[in-house]
């Protein structure tokens, strides 16, 4: 997951345009594509979501204090660096823990908290 975040930010700060990252909890998929609105209303048609890596699996997401388990969550980042404060909660069977990634409006990365 932290290639993809970080892939997002530097998409959003390099290009000076609002970038979503919009993950598919039901199907284990995630998109990244720019938005030209501070308000995500809708994921445009075109987007193409692509798998997220195997050894995850992403159980739960809250934004701004929205907590979903299924369907789509999108968290927005800003050309000057900021983002919707938002939570992760994956399992990575590549070590078989649970993790929470917390990412904080004005902090460089992600960070990443084990939990039972």
């Amino acid at each position: 997951m932290e290639k993809i975040i970080n892939r997002v930010i530097l998409k959003s700060v390099s290009s000076f345009k609002i970038y979503a990252l919009s993950i598919n909890i039901d199907e284990q998929t995630y998109a990244i594509f720019p938005c030209k609105d501070t308000l995500l209303k809708s994921i445009p048609k075109d987007v193409g979501f692509i798998p997220l890596p195997s050894k995850i699996i992403v159980n739960e997401i809250k934004v701004s204090g929205i907590d979903t388990t299924s369907g789509i969550s999108s968290i927005l980042f800003y050309p000057d660096g900021t983002k919707e404060p938002a939570e992760i909660f994956v399992t990575d069977f590549s070590d078989n823990k649970n993790y929470e990634i917390k990412i904080e409006p004005y902090s460089l990365a992600p960070t990443y908290e084990t939990f039972e």
